[in-house]
């Protein structure tokens, strides 16, 4: 029956039909014989064309895979879940085949069974998680480093190149989707604190407080509320450890739950980030003594300290403060996850930026996209941030040579995917999203800007070094978003630094922040340009949002103040980020290098405009807005002699004020805009002609767009 319907079928409804027959011998209760199932299985069904597979094909081999290894007891069943016993599971190579050569309609179920198969351990298996896992692991890199090197000998040969080309290519994201499953699938089994963030969460959110109320206590203790202090990419563990250590030096001993808009916060909810969740700007988040929870968030931290979560070990905990943040960090299992071990191998790390330059520069987006995806979900390379830190520590003690050439390799010699990498990895060391010791992030910070990397940055934005040349508009966006984020704060410190010569306030400063030694009164320089750049610096960047990055550029501007204050953002780079701005608030970041007409055409109703509301675009638009108003405070001579005054600020004005979709872009830039005007010149020239050119928009571009 097998070969008649399976190998030799004459119509597509034959193997179907036999397919769907041999999945209900295997039912609940089979009617094949458990003795010869396996050898059919190894004789016929594991050398069926994977290629020919069908949805019901797959579910066919899905049955034979489970009862055979049930019967050799390399899998077993608890709480109707497949336990893996032995890692050797019979039909694990033809799965490995499934997935790279059957049809795309199979794919994404044969790479949830694999994933169940390898993440789905006993108890026993766990124990030394990264040798259990070490040959899956090296089966997936050896499987993309194959189809990388036959891709290559495929695109060099000619015949037939593309459709062998296009083959390779699926295989590799195929592999890579199976990789990201995988490591996600560990990361969230995984029920501690986490202390090495992934590279997607690496850099600091915006900064939000959240107000803390005890309306209640379990003795009766009256506590007044409290803030916590937090930002976007934090996970709401950490939120919750604050609050409970917050709690215990106020000597509240007991287990709380937390409580947000009524809803009890649970140990799920500890794995989000702040930006996930409903939170805002001053929520209020209520503390309610939970005693029960307190007995059982022990027993099971103290059962399950050394071992992974298990699927046939006790259930996850349901709510309460037994969650993540009550288990806290546990260093030991978190080296053994895989997306740590993938991040400790330089050498793949280095593969994978590799393999996301080839998918730009050949115009595959899919294998891009896996390939950051990946990345995301790792902690960024452990070998390249050690690289960036040392290099950025001997070259600002001028003991590794010239610091252009340090950064010519980390950021303009290299391939766009890599470039985006290493801007990245630097932006997390410059504003981290978690960090252990304060000492260690003012030295990297203090070492970039000793090293030159203020110039390096305003080198990036000035249109002239064809920057990211041959990156596609998806990388180029990404990097413009890294770019924007760290010039903000690079600018922000050579405002403070030129506000600290003015005032002779330089010098060493003590664990607080409070300088220790002053160098004495500088040259008298301009006053009433010292007033107006005092005046912007109060109101850009923003207090509320931007209050940890201000309070560290004012640190930084005691200690690294001459180095700073000698950079200034120039035309160019005024230019090239108007242009980032405006592009991308028409959701056309490719046409940041076209020429301005372009760009204003992509507002008109015929225009290329997305009109959707991109968060990368919202982004990159949002940033620029904020990094002109700084290069306007720091640069107003050159800011205010000819851009107001150019058809190019008025179309800019219009389009982004009247014609951009996204209302958070509308109300940031008619905020910056403001601000231009208002705060960072002393003339009135730039307010008056603002305020003629939007009463000349009123009964035109404003009346047709109400």
């Amino acid at each position: 029956v097998w070969k008649c319907l399976a190998e030799n079928a004459v119509f597509p409804a034959d193997r179907a039909i036999c397919f769907r027959w041999f999945s209900k011998l295997l039912g609940e209760e089979p009617d094949l014989d458990p003795e010869s199932t396996c050898g059919f299985m190894e004789e016929n069904v594991l050398k069926l064309d994977p290629s020919v597979l069908t949805d019901a094909g797959l579910k066919c081999f899905e049955r034979f895979f489970r009862v055979v290894n049930l019967n050799s007891h390399k899998v077993t069943m608890k709480r109707r879940r497949f336990i893996t016993e032995d890692m050797d599971l019979v039909g694990l190579d033809y799965l490995w085949e499934v997935i790279l050569r059957s049809p795309d309609e199979v794919v994404s179920q044969a790479i949830h069974l694999l994933k169940e198969s390898v993440t789905n351990l006993s108890t026993e298996l766990l124990r030394d998680m990264a040798t259990t896992q070490k040959p899956f692991l090296t089966k997936c890199i050896d499987t993309l480093n194959n189809s990388f090197d036959k891709l290559k000998s495929a695109k060099s040969s000619g015949k037939d190149a593309a459709d062998a080309e296009a083959s390779h290519v699926t295989q590799m994201v195929r592999c890579l989707t199976l990789l990201k499953e995988f490591v996600g699938e560990c990361d969230m089994a995984h029920r501690h604190e986490r202390t090495i963030p992934l590279h997607s969460r690496a850099v600091r959110g915006r900064q939000m407080t959240l107000i803390v109320r005890c309306p209640q206590s379990a003795h009766g203790q009256v506590i007044e509320d409290f803030d916590v202090s937090t930002h976007s990419n934090e996970l709401v563990a950490v939120v919750r450890r604050k609050i409970v250590n917050k709690m215990k030096s106020l000597n509240i001993l007991y287990q709380v739950d937390l409580f947000f808009n009524s809803e009890a916060l649970t140990a799920a909810d500890d794995k989000k980030l702040v930006y996930s969740t409903p939170f805002r700007d001053r929520s209020t988040i209520t503390v309610k003594p939970s005693q029960a929870s307190a007995l059982a968030s022990s027993n099971l931290a103290a059962t399950s300290s050394t071992i992974p979560s298990s699927p046939d070990s006790s259930s996850e905990d349901s709510n309460g403060s037994g969650g993540v943040a009550a288990k806290g960090p546990n260093t030991q299992l978190e080296s053994q996850l895989p997306g740590v071990i993938l991040s400790k191998d330089a050498t793949l790390c280095s593969f994978l930026t590799s393999l996301a330059d080839f998918g730009i520069a050949n115009g595959h987006p899919t294998l891009r996209d896996s390939v950051r995806g990946l990345l995301k979900l790792m902690p960024s390379d452990a070998n390249r941030v050690g690289n960036i830190k040392l290099l950025c520590h001997m070259t600002a003690d001028g003991s590794s040579g010239d610091h252009r050439s340090f950064f010519n390799s980390t950021f303009f010699s290299n391939g766009p995917a890599k470039t985006l990498y290493n801007l990245e990895i630097t932006l997390s060391l410059l504003m981290p999203s978690n960090y252990s010791s304060e000492k260690d992030l003012i030295d990297f910070q203090e070492h970039f800007i000793q090293c030159g990397g203020i110039a390096c940055v305003l080198r990036m934005l000035n249109g002239k070094e064809k920057f990211l040349a041959e990156a596609d508009a998806v990388t180029r966006r990404s990097c413009f978003q890294a770019i924007l984020k760290i010039s903000k704060f690079m600018l922000t410190v050579v405002g403070h630094s030129r506000l600290s010569l003015a005032n002779g306030t330089t010098g060493p400063v003590d664990s607080e922040g409070n300088v220790v030694h002053t160098n004495g009164p500088s040259s008298a320089p301009d006053a009433t340009a010292i007033s107006v750049l005092r005046a912007a610096l109060e109101v850009t960047p923003n207090a509320t949002n931007e209050s940890w990055m201000r309070s560290i550029a004012k640190r930084l501007a005691a200690t690294c103040a001459k180095q700073a204050s000698e950079s200034n953002p120039t035309e160019e780079a005024i230019d090239s980020v108007v242009r980032m701005v405006w592009a991308s608030a028409a959701g056309n970041t490719h046409l940041c290098n076209e020429p301005n007409a372009d760009i204003h055409a992509a507002y008109t109703p015929s225009g290329t405009t997305k009109y959707v509301a991109d968060m990368e675009d919202v982004t990159v638009a949002k940033e620029g807005l904020e990094v002109l108003t700084l290069c306007a405070a720091l640069n107003p001579d050159v800011f205010f002699t000819s851009m107001p005054k150019s058809e190019t600020w008025r179309h800019l004005i219009s389009d982004i004020l009247f014609l951009c979709r996204p209302r958070t872009i509308r109300s940031v830039a008619s905020e910056q805009f403001q601000l231009m005007a208002t705060h960072c010149t002393s003339k009135r020239e730039p307010l008056m002609l603002l305020i003629d050119y939007l009463f000349q928009l009123l009964s035109t571009t404003a009346k047709d767009h109400a």
